[in-house]
């Protein structure tokens, strides 16, 4: 069809006016953020290939940034290394100088702006924060990152390079049940990260393997971060345009707490919260909290009738619920089960001369009426139930269970 004459030429010429008058990156969409679990391997080519992808395929053009490691010279030259092995190119942001003084240097802001995506390593948070100063003002190497990302640049992290991606993020939290028992208070434990991932998110690494779900809701609760994410090692969280897609070799959690009622209020207890488990190539909208699962994963039937004799909730006890394995067991017993049975978990100090009573907590997961899931090498969860209460803990703990139910010992609910 030929191009045919505007009826009125004036709005062509407003247009042409307001676009001229916007800052560079205004009419792009926010590039993706990549966050990383930790410990990617050299060979994970899904998650290296993909960030590549994002940047730009062949013409994918990143800078490293190794502030968060204590070689932070080595570990950039390193993750640029393995991007230009697969397909990139890619230079470290290296200096001898600390990394205060290093994140100014005019040089590195040249390669930023010349750049389509940043990636974050390892090491310590705080380190990165430290140096780019996300307060007002910023460090001119963060604001240089901030366009980049504006205008369609890629911002990816692995461990302490995810942790940042959250505008709130843990510095240099205690132990996982310390946070559940005295709260997250302090800068030492909660502090500004550089806020990639966008409002009401916050950002966890190392999530399943190192059973970090404790403090992660809790963390959510101090910053009023309605959905957490958890990533696990060897795997990427992808978010661009308001939906996670999962890419590597484990799982991502996320937990929305938008429903749940409690919170820090004296001791930790937090009732309704909704979890989703996501593996390599499922999608999570992050408004609707729709949950499409990978190509070829078929929904998982939750009520198909128990065979004659099957007990119920078979083993859906779980002594240690931060071991690594226990939490998406756990989740899947749930789903599985009929709607309003549990399965139960325990979280508690097992160090030997522990005063008695000691104070636990038992993380209670349950199906509900909107519970979903999809088979695979392992399965994919939505809005699984859960609900975190403390509880005192005595000798005997919990007596055995047997095939048909699950027996708290007193003082147990």
């Amino acid at each position: 069809m030929p191009l045919t004459r505007p009826r009125h030429p004036w709005i062509v010429l407003v247009l042409l006016a307001l676009a001229w008058s916007l800052p560079a990156g205004a009419w792009a969409t926010p590039g993706p953020v990549v966050a990383i679990g930790g410990a990617l391997r050299d060979d994970n080519a899904a998650v290296w290939r993909r960030m590549i992808e994002l940047a730009g395929g062949a013409r994918a053009r990143f800078v490293v940034i190794g502030f968060a490691s204590e070689d932070p010279a080595g570990a950039a030259t390193r993750a640029a290394a393995t991007l230009r092995r697969h397909g990139a190119q890619a230079e470290a942001l290296a200096s001898a100088d600390s990394a205060p003084t290093a994140a100014r240097v005019t040089g590195w802001m040249r390669q930023v702006e010349a750049a389509s995506g940043v990636f974050f390593t390892g090491g310590a948070q705080g380190r990165i924060t430290a140096a780019m100063a996300p307060g007002q003002p910023a460090a001119p190497l963060l604001q240089a990152i901030r366009a980049l990302h504006q205008r369609g640049g890629v911002v990816a992290g692995t461990s302490a390079g995810a942790a940042i991606m959250s505008a709130t993020m843990f510095v240099d939290p205690p132990a996982t049940l310390d946070i559940l028992r005295g709260g997250v208070d302090g800068p030492e434990t909660l502090g500004p990260g550089l806020g990639f991932s966008g409002p009401g998110i916050f950002v966890d690494q190392h999530f399943l393997r190192r059973g970090r779900l404790a403090r992660l809701l809790p963390a959510q609760v101090a910053s009023g971060s309605m959905l957490g994410i958890g990533v696990d090692e060897d795997t990427a969280a992808v978010l661009h345009a308001g939906e996670l897609q999962v890419v590597g070799s484990s799982g991502v959690l996320v937990a929305d707490i938008a429903q749940a009622s409690g919170g820090n209020a004296g001791t930790f207890a937090l009732r309704g919260i909704d979890l989703y488990l996501l593996h390599d190539g499922d999608r999570l909208q992050l408004a609707t909290r729709r949950m499409t699962p990978a190509a070829g994963r078929e929904p998982l039937p939750l009520d198909a009738p128990r065979p004659p004799g099957d007990a119920p909730l078979r083993n859906g006890f779980f002594p240690d619920i931060l071991a690594e394995g226990a939490l998406p067991t756990a989740l899947a017993r749930a789903a599985q089960g009929s709607i309003g049975e549990s399965a139960l978990g325990l979280a508690f100090d097992p160090t030997p001369g522990t005063p008695r009573p000691r104070l636990g907590y038992e993380f209670r997961f349950t199906r509900s009426a909107a519970t979903r899931a999809w088979d695979g090498a392992a399965l994919s969860l939505a809005a699984v139930r859960l609900d975190v209460v403390p509880v005192q803990l005595a000798d005997p703990l919990y007596r055995p269970w047997s095939d048909a139910e699950t027996r708290c010992g007193p003082p147990c609910p």
